[in-house]
């Protein structure tokens, strides 16, 4: 450091020196700017993120007047029994009975039940026919 001195002034000296800590407290200010908005951002998500160590909670009695509007924690379900059980007969009444009529609805199924038969009865005879050639008399040897 000393051989940077020589061949200066005293002013010029002092000058760089207190551009020097000019300096230093510059990049002071920017990191103390930086911590400051790093705590900013984090007390903004504490808050986000746990609501309840801002917001304080009620227990209320029963009688007490709520000072403010007081949401559930949880869903829960109540159903009106009476109500449900009317709303499902209207809907019962309201449905229209819907015919499907097909004419050929009678022809379609005697075909089928013609067509089974049919072909059980053929291959009845064809093992009937199978089983009467099996035990037929074994032709006659030498005539």
């Amino acid at each position: 450091m000393a051989l940077w001195h020589i061949g200066r002034k005293a002013a010029d000296i002092e000058t760089l020196e207190m551009g020097m800590s000019i300096k230093a407290t510059g990049m002071d200010k920017h990191i103390l700017v930086r911590w400051g908005v790093l705590i900013g951002i984090t007390l903004v998500f504490i808050v986000v993120l746990y609501p309840s160590l801002v917001i304080k909670e009620h227990s209320y009695k029963l009688g007490d007047v709520a000072e403010r509007n007081i949401k559930a924690p949880k869903d829960f379900f109540v159903e009106d029994q009476d109500a449900t059980e009317q709303k499902r007969l209207q809907a019962v009444e309201s449905v229209l009975t819907v015919y499907d009529y097909d004419r050929q609805a009678t022809t379609k199924v005697i075909q089928a039940v013609t067509q089974a038969f049919t072909l059980l009865r053929s291959l009845y005879t064809a093992s009937d026919e199978t089983t009467k050639s099996d035990h037929s008399p074994p032709p006659a040897a030498g005539l």
